[in-house]
């Protein structure tokens, strides 16, 4: 594969280069070895040169593999002949990375595949412009349809993987160690789905409602399972004064029991099936992307109460509330408490929630969808 200058260019826009023991040389007249690398600009090392050094590339995730370095070995001008391409030698461990593991107890996940290979071009410091260089090559590509993989340094709004690989010549004048961070965008649901579950009797006349986070049309196999997700207040009334106002119609003023205007802030974790924890935990996996159980409506009590002193109810047979329910998402390399909203009305941003009652029967709403029962 050739190797072009408008390529060189777009890599080293994308990469930060940190080498912490970089030894930096002016050009010498005899014919002494050297090691250079097509993305190097302006580096030349002089044995003995050994260092360890940090490079970061911010990549789309999947696709063609992104050459994370080249590097080779070569006689200082006038010279300019090569003496080995060199290799990497990635210890095993880090072939397949310890991040994208689904917390299961066997991992085999993993976030990305690390190849090698040749590649022909020009030294990246400048040196023997006319020759082209044979360099060994290191590739990475991420594979991992999950933001499973976990680093507290990573930028926001992104999953990070963290490998070792070192470069070394067969005349051992040079063995040069690397640390790659690779980063790519976190990926959000597109929006939900929301299906009527049953009418329990532990939490009647509550109905239950179960969800499926839908990925993005353009990463359709995407799996949230581990990630948290947080219903939140998208604003309204929190209390009542009179009864014409009130979105409560149930509710009166001289009621002892609060009108229901808002939802309790739950949280569940995804792919596990009730479970409110946001920790996750495979005995109570439910299935990709699925979270719940999500319970809306009054509690016994209540609608025991306003079926026997509701002005409303006893006037028109029956009274009932709705408010606003906003979804948001929390990924394992997101920041602490920082949750991200995700669909549109009644996907997930903002849902319509609600209860209501007649004398004989209750109706639980989730995401506009009204589902009623005989109670009790």
């Amino acid at each position: 594969m050739r190797y072009s200058g408008a390529y060189v260019a777009v890599l080293v826009a994308a990469v930060t280069f940190s080498l912490t023991t970089l030894e930096r040389t002016a050009r010498a007249s005899e014919a002494k070895p050297a090691a250079g690398s097509m993305m190097g600009a302006n580096t030349i090392l002089r044995p003995p040169a050994n260092f360890s050094g940090t490079l970061t590339f911010n990549i789309n995730r999947y696709g063609k593999r992104t050459l994370l370095q080249a590097w080779t070995e070569y006689l200082l001008p006038p010279a300019c002949t090569q003496v080995s391409m060199g290799e990497w030698k990635p210890p095993a461990a880090n072939i397949v990375t310890k991040y994208c593991d689904k917390n299961t107890t066997s991992p085999t996940m993993k976030c990305g595949k690390v190849t090698f290979g040749t590649i022909t071009g020009k030294l990246g410091n400048g040196d023997c412009p006319d020759t082209t260089f044979t360099f060994a090559a290191i590739y990475y590509k991420w594979e991992a349809h999950n933001n499973q993989s976990v680093n507290a340094s990573a930028p926001p709004n992104t999953v990070t993987d963290t490998f070792n690989a070192r470069w070394t010549t067969p005349d051992k004048l040079f063995r040069e160690a690397f640390t790659f961070n690779i980063n790519v965008p976190v990926v959000r649901p597109d929006h939900e789905t929301t299906a009527f579950a049953s009418w329990p009797p532990a939490v009647a006349p509550r109905g239950t409602w179960t969800q499926t986070l839908v990925p993005p049309s353009s990463d359709p196999t995407f799996d949230f399972s581990g990630e948290c997700v947080q219903e939140f207040n998208p604003g309204g009334p929190t209390i009542c004064t009179l009864r014409a106002t009130c979105p409560d119609k149930c509710w009166f003023p001289a009621t002892t029991h609060p009108a229901f205007l808002k939802i309790s802030g739950g949280t569940w974790a995804v792919g596990n099936f009730d479970n409110y924890t946001c920790v996750f935990d495979n005995t109570k996996s439910a299935g990709t992307n699925i979270w719940g159980y999500d319970y809306v409506g009054r509690a016994g009590g209540n609608v025991t109460y306003y079926r026997a002193q509701s002005p409303t109810l006893k006037n028109t047979g029956s009274c009932g509330t709705t408010f606003g329910q906003r979804m948001e998402i929390h990924a394992p390399s997101d920041p602490a408490g920082s949750f991200t909203p995700y669909g549109n009305t009644n996907t997930g941003n903002i849902n319509t929630l609600g209860a209501s009652e007649t004398l004989t029967t209750v109706t639980s709403i989730r995401a506009g969808v009204p589902m009623t029962e005989t109670w009790p």
